[in-house]
């Protein structure tokens, strides 16, 4: 399985731009860019720690997530729909069923 670079460059320009990663040569979107050319030292910021370690294994977030994330896999799609609860009349889901779906999510 692999990447084709222009995904894996827009992955880390996206990472850069929301500040998940840095570089000790870049100073601009524009520096990043030139720094995409050639080989560049990336690492992880403590906001882009955060994220990784924390904020996605928080059930709170996840089950926001999986509301907002558009899923383009078919598979994939079919698995979470069939975990993701149904609201009743007043527009509640059940607890225990958000959490089966957040779980599907975060499990790929």
């Amino acid at each position: 399985m692999g990447y084709r670079v222009k995904d894996v460059r827009t992955a880390l320009n996206t990472l850069f731009r929301w500040g998940m990663i840095d570089s000790k040569d870049v100073l601009s979107d524009i520096d990043w860019m030139k720094a995409m050319e050639k080989e560049a030292m990336i690492g992880i910021t403590s906001k882009g720690h955060y994220y990784y370690h924390v904020l996605v294994w928080k059930f709170t977030y996840m089950d926001l997530v999986l509301q907002d994330t558009p899923i383009f896999d078919a598979d994939f799609y079919g698995r979470i729909q069939n975990q993701f609860p149904e609201a009743d009349t007043r527009g509640k889901r059940l607890l225990d069923k958000r959490l089966a779906a957040s779980r599907a999510l975060s499990s790929t």
